[in-house]
Protein backbone atom coordinates (compact mmCIF):
# COMPACT_ATOMS: atom_id res chain seq x y z
CA UNK A 1 0.00 0.00 0.00
CA UNK A 2 1.35 3.26 -0.77
CA UNK A 3 1.26 6.31 1.04
CA UNK A 4 -1.13 8.32 -0.71
CA UNK A 5 -3.37 5.60 0.32
CA UNK A 6 -3.31 5.52 3.77
CA UNK A 7 -6.05 7.33 5.82
CA UNK A 8 -3.60 9.64 7.60
CA UNK A 9 -2.12 11.04 4.49
CA UNK A 10 -5.80 11.74 2.93
CA UNK A 11 -6.96 13.24 6.19
CA UNK A 12 -3.85 15.82 5.97
CA UNK A 13 -4.69 15.92 2.22
CA UNK A 14 -8.45 17.36 2.83
CA UNK A 15 -7.16 19.62 5.75
CA UNK A 16 -4.46 21.01 3.33
CA UNK A 17 -6.66 21.72 0.67
CA UNK A 18 -9.39 22.89 3.24
CA UNK A 19 -6.66 26.00 4.19
CA UNK A 20 -6.00 26.99 0.45
CA UNK A 21 -9.83 27.28 -0.31
CA UNK A 22 -9.93 29.15 3.14
CA UNK A 23 -6.60 31.27 2.49
CA UNK A 24 -8.19 31.86 -0.89
CA UNK A 25 -11.20 33.34 0.65
CA UNK A 26 -9.06 35.62 3.43
CA UNK A 27 -7.42 37.57 0.43
CA UNK A 28 -10.57 37.45 -1.29
CA UNK A 29 -11.92 39.39 1.44
CA UNK A 30 -9.00 41.82 1.21
CA UNK A 31 -9.47 42.49 -2.54
CA UNK A 32 -7.27 39.97 -4.51
CA UNK A 33 -8.61 37.87 -7.34
CA UNK A 34 -7.28 34.73 -7.44
CA UNK A 35 -5.35 33.99 -10.75
CA UNK A 36 -4.49 30.17 -10.41
CA UNK A 37 -4.74 27.55 -7.34
CA UNK A 38 -2.28 24.56 -7.76
CA UNK A 39 -0.58 26.03 -10.57
CA UNK A 40 1.55 23.41 -12.31
CA UNK A 41 5.22 24.22 -13.52
CA UNK A 42 8.46 22.49 -14.26
CA UNK A 43 9.19 23.68 -10.89
CA UNK A 44 6.79 22.31 -8.61
CA UNK A 45 3.36 23.41 -7.82
CA UNK A 46 2.24 27.13 -6.65
CA UNK A 47 -0.84 26.84 -4.45
CA UNK A 48 -2.39 30.00 -4.98
CA UNK A 49 -1.58 33.43 -7.14
CA UNK A 50 -3.69 35.63 -6.23
CA UNK A 51 -3.41 39.52 -7.64
CA UNK A 52 -4.55 43.08 -6.36
CA UNK A 53 -3.86 45.48 -9.20
CA UNK A 54 0.21 45.49 -10.07
CA UNK A 55 1.04 42.95 -7.04
CA UNK A 56 0.92 39.36 -7.49
CA UNK A 57 1.04 37.33 -4.28
CA UNK A 58 2.55 33.74 -4.30
CA UNK A 59 1.25 31.99 -1.62
CA UNK A 60 3.09 28.60 -0.15
CA UNK A 61 -0.27 27.47 2.43
CA UNK A 62 0.86 25.29 5.03
CA UNK A 63 -1.43 23.61 7.66
CA UNK A 64 -0.22 21.61 10.66
CA UNK A 65 -1.82 20.84 14.21
CA UNK A 66 1.35 21.62 15.58
CA UNK A 67 3.91 23.86 14.56
CA UNK A 68 7.47 22.02 14.60
CA UNK A 69 9.31 24.25 17.08
CA UNK A 70 12.67 24.35 15.05
CA UNK A 71 11.66 25.91 11.79
CA UNK A 72 7.68 27.02 12.67
CA UNK A 73 6.55 25.49 9.76
CA UNK A 74 8.82 27.30 6.83
CA UNK A 75 9.83 25.92 3.66
CA UNK A 76 13.16 25.04 3.62
CA UNK A 77 16.44 26.88 1.04
CA UNK A 78 15.81 24.45 -1.54
CA UNK A 79 11.71 24.70 -1.05
CA UNK A 80 12.03 28.57 -1.38
CA UNK A 81 14.26 28.09 -4.50
CA UNK A 82 11.79 26.23 -6.10
CA UNK A 83 8.87 28.73 -5.39
CA UNK A 84 11.18 31.32 -7.18
CA UNK A 85 12.29 29.80 -10.10
CA UNK A 86 8.26 28.78 -10.64
CA UNK A 87 7.18 32.22 -10.28
CA UNK A 88 10.13 33.18 -12.54
CA UNK A 89 9.09 30.51 -14.80
CA UNK A 90 5.11 31.87 -15.24
CA UNK A 91 6.39 35.72 -15.24
CA UNK A 92 8.19 34.67 -18.70
CA UNK A 93 5.55 31.99 -20.00
CA UNK A 94 2.61 34.30 -19.42
CA UNK A 95 1.83 37.94 -20.22
CA UNK A 96 -0.58 38.26 -17.39
CA UNK A 97 2.75 37.93 -15.13
CA UNK A 98 5.03 40.67 -16.58
CA UNK A 99 6.00 44.10 -15.53
CA UNK A 100 3.87 43.37 -12.06
CA UNK A 101 5.48 43.08 -8.20
CA UNK A 102 6.17 39.72 -6.99
CA UNK A 103 5.33 38.49 -3.27
CA UNK A 104 6.02 35.16 -2.14
CA UNK A 105 4.55 34.34 1.06
CA UNK A 106 3.50 31.41 3.51
CA UNK A 107 0.45 30.88 5.53
CA UNK A 108 0.79 28.47 7.77
CA UNK A 109 -2.45 27.29 9.63
CA UNK A 110 -1.97 25.93 13.22
CA UNK A 111 -4.93 24.19 13.61
CA UNK A 112 -7.88 26.29 12.33
CA UNK A 113 -8.16 29.30 14.76
CA UNK A 114 -4.64 30.43 14.52
CA UNK A 115 -2.39 31.73 11.25
CA UNK A 116 0.85 33.17 10.35
CA UNK A 117 2.13 35.30 7.39
CA UNK A 118 5.87 35.16 6.32
CA UNK A 119 6.69 36.88 3.34
CA UNK A 120 9.98 36.03 1.45
CA UNK A 121 12.16 38.55 -0.22
CA UNK A 122 12.22 37.78 -3.87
Amino acid sequence: MGRRQTTKYQAAEQAGRRAEYLTRFLYHLAGYRCVAMRQKTPFGELDLIMRRGQKIMVLEVKFRQRMNNLDGGLPSLKQIKRMKNAVLWMSGRYSVFTDKIYILRVVQWQGWWRIRQTDINF
